[in-house]
């Protein structure tokens, strides 16, 4: 397969649907979304094409989503390090490709299929071809990840994705957060786990119930349900739109983080990021929920987003 070479501005994707018209913006940098609507509401929190993404708006993380505390880990007896990142918390965020040029492999009206290559490194010894396939489909859009360990040993390996969810045009902190989680963990200073405490029915973080959003903090990572199969959370404004992010049983965990100050050309606004993991922060140095994908085998993974208008 020959590849186009690497554009740098955004690609437009666009779908008629019974719903509306599906409109997508796509970063190549980090393979990233930058908008999304449905009939000329809003699905996502946008950013101008010209500028960088706000708080890794909508860009694919990898190899590890979140923070690794210290930028170390260890692997085959030998610790290993990756630069720090976020020097504020002391920790490597967001993996190593949140700011790589992604190609373009196939690209239709309704669809598009970036490609890079993670090399090998002294932190993170091995070597991972990427594909994030983006596609426009009656019910939203799809994005499925395809991994393939082009190494000769196992590669441990996380992934996560950043988009930001808006309901219509409605100020966020007026809308309503659910999602199906059981529990949520618990950090220190650095944001780094320290335990994992279950929720119950009228907890503060109970987002299993909903939560209004002007009445929580969130900058918080939730394992979902077991079995749920596909978890589905749901943003849901006054007017009556509603957003809902899926992710496939790949995806075992959620971040959810709640900013007031959301830059945009009007000045800031309030956004709230859905984030799905498929392990939990620092889980490159604990281990826990990786994916072990071995030698030339190819892992996939999907989630994915649509709306419903009042």
């Amino acid at each position: 397969m020959s590849l186009n070479p690497q554009p740098t501005a955004c690609i437009s994707l666009s779908r008629e649907s019974d719903g509306g018209l599906l409109l997508a913006s796509l970063d190549p940098r980090a393979a990233g979304l930058r908008s999304l609507s449905l009939g000329g509401s809003p699905l996502v929190q946008s950013y101008p094409e010209e500028s960088e993404a706000p708080y890794f708006s909508g860009r694919t993380l990898l190899p590890w989503p979140n923070r690794l505390a210290q930028g170390t880990w260890t692997h085959g007896g030998k610790t290993l390090s990756v630069p720090i990142t976020d020097p504020a918390h002391q920790a490597a965020l967001h993996g190593l490709l949140h700011s790589t040029l992604y190609s373009v492999a196939e690209q239709t009206a309704s669809s598009v299929v970036f490609l890079t290559t993670l090399e090998a490194t002294p932190g993170y010894p091995f070597r991972l071809r990427l594909s994030v396939h983006y596609v426009l489909e009656e019910a939203g859009l799809r994005v499925t990840y395809d991994l393939v360990n082009r190494g000769d040993q196992p590669a441990p390996v996380a992934v996560g994705a950043h988009p930001f969810l808006r309901a219509g045009a409605e100020d966020v902190s007026l809308a309503t957060l659910t999602s199906p989680v059981q529990s949520h963990l618990v950090t220190d200073d650095n944001l780094i786990p320290t335990g994992e405490v279950s929720l119950r029915p009228g907890d503060a973080l109970d987002l299993a119930g909903g939560v209004a959003l002007a009445d929580v903090e969130l900058d918080t990572a939730f394992r979902l349900e077991a079995n749920q199969g596909r978890g589905v959370t749901r943003l849901a404004s006054p007017s009556g739109h509603v957003t809902e992010l899926w992710q496939d049983s790949a995806w075992g965990w959620v971040q959810f983080f709640l900013t007031p100050s959301y830059p945009t050309p009007d000045g800031d606004v309030w956004a709230v990021a859905v984030e799905p993991m498929t392990a939990p922060p620092n889980a490159l140095a604990t281990g826990e929920d990786l994916v072990r994908v071995m030698p030339d085998e190819v892992w996939s993974a999907s989630w994915g987003i649509r709306g419903t208008l009042p």
